[in-house]
């Protein structure tokens, strides 16, 4: 059986599906910031609050309204940096043309800091020493966590891209408690 001969087609493919979709859909980007962003910022910020107007150690440092000043100043700056940096994201990720919408970008960026903001319970340790290694082993757990979110929302690509976007995503879910840990040391 003879088949007739036909030239290649010169239409484009179609793209592959992305590796990082599961077919679920994503709450909007509004209930990731208010069920998780919110109550982890705040959370980590009374805790800094609490300890440094309780703590005879850390009232000698500085009277309690520096404390909750400080507090303050942690807990607005994640609930402000985070969702800014969630744009960025998506915008680094249609750039490079990976498949990341303001859904993924917001909840990556809402998932990031957990452990770090569950660290704020080693605040209650009574050496500083110990917390600081406490808080810096969930500050890479953290990173650990964004990186992976970030390798597998956005499938195959480019591997430097992935890189700069992990490297955003972690900056924008860590800056919060990097600041605490450097203000803690700093006092």
């Amino acid at each position: 059986m003879n088949l007739p001969f036909t030239a290649p087609s010169t239409l484009p493919l179609p793209p592959p599906p992305s590796a990082g979709r599961t077919g679920r859909r994503l709450p909007h980007p509004l209930w990731a910031w208010l069920l998780i962003m919110l109550p982890g910022a705040t959370f980590s910020a009374y805790m800094v609050a609490y300890l440094g107007t309780h703590m005879s150690s850390l009232q000698e440092l500085h009277p309690a309204w520096e404390w909750n000043a400080l507090a303050l100043r942690f807990g607005l700056t994640q609930l402000l940096l985070l969702p800014l940096v969630a744009l960025l994201c998506r915008t680094i990720g249609r750039r490079f043309h990976f498949s990341l919408g303001l859904r993924e970008a917001m909840v990556l960026i809402a998932i990031t800091p957990i452990p770090l903001w569950l660290s704020s319970f080693a605040l209650l340790i009574p050496s500083l020493f110990y917390s600081e290694v406490f808080i810096g082993f969930a500050l890479l757990s953290s990173i650990q966590l964004c990186f992976s979110g970030v390798d597998r929302l956005c499938g195959e690509g480019d591997e430097v891209a992935k890189f700069l976007l992990a490297g955003l995503t972690c900056l924008g879910g860590t800056l919060g408690g990097t600041l605490t840990l450097a203000s803690l040391l700093l006092a």
